[in-house]
């Protein structure tokens, strides 16, 4: 069974990372996909976190995710009897372990807020006074993009060129306009775009 843990563990950074670069794609081109959009992107960003979170920690093991592990009574199909009865642990346990298993340091309270703007949006539909935007891209710039590019050497601006290849062009835009600090690779942008002479070398990895 361990062996199906780790199989099922290697693929949560393809579809957090995926889940990322939806969100992100969402936020970017939101006033075009209706007024629902904003709120469901920032959730999916929140929940792409989680998984990401829990992909790194379960590389040290695939079962440190999990905060009750049960007794099996069946050897034929363990696997599926362990996803019945084992649960996983809460996103705010995560940062701790995650601490723990690899060093590597995520501030509390910037996942705390998260979480709760999350519990609004599913719970009531929405976060009060919440600009999704502004908030999605800070938490992926300031939380959830170095946590990545640490991990897996991956970028959050590339994860969005499977949805659209021009998302990275807004999305620069629109971290520019909110002066957020965000990292790039090279060449991500062209230089007869608009926004290029915005860019400065402080934006590259």
């Amino acid at each position: 069974m361990l062996e199906d843990l780790n199989a099922i563990n290697s693929g949560m950074v393809e579809f957090g990372c995926s889940l990322l670069g939806k969100s992100l794609y969402d936020l970017t081109f939101a006033p075009m996909g209706g007024e629902c959009v904003h709120s469901y992107a920032y959730s999916s960003l929140v929940q792409a976190l989680e998984i990401l979170m829990k992909a790194a920690i379960a590389e040290k093991h695939p079962l440190l995710i999990y905060e009750k592990i049960p007794k099996l009574t069946s050897k034929k199909d363990q696997l599926n009897e362990f996803f019945k009865k084992a649960r996983s642990r809460s996103f705010l346990d995560l940062p701790d372990l995650l601490a723990l298993t690899t060093d590597y340091q995520i501030e509390y309270k910037l996942l705390e807020i998260a979480w709760i703007n999350r519990c609004k949006i599913i719970h009531i539909g929405h976060s009060f006074s919440l600009d999704y935007t502004y908030s999605g891209l800070e938490l992926t710039f300031n939380v959830i993009d170095p946590f990545i590019y640490k991990f897996w050497n991956r970028s959050s601006i590339d994860e969005t060129t499977s949805f659209d290849s021009e998302t990275p062009i807004y999305l620069v835009e629109h971290c520019l306009d909110y002066n957020i600090n965000f990292k790039m690779r090279k060449g991500q942008i062209d230089k007869d775009e608009d926004i290029f002479p915005r860019i400065t070398e402080q934006h590259y990895y």
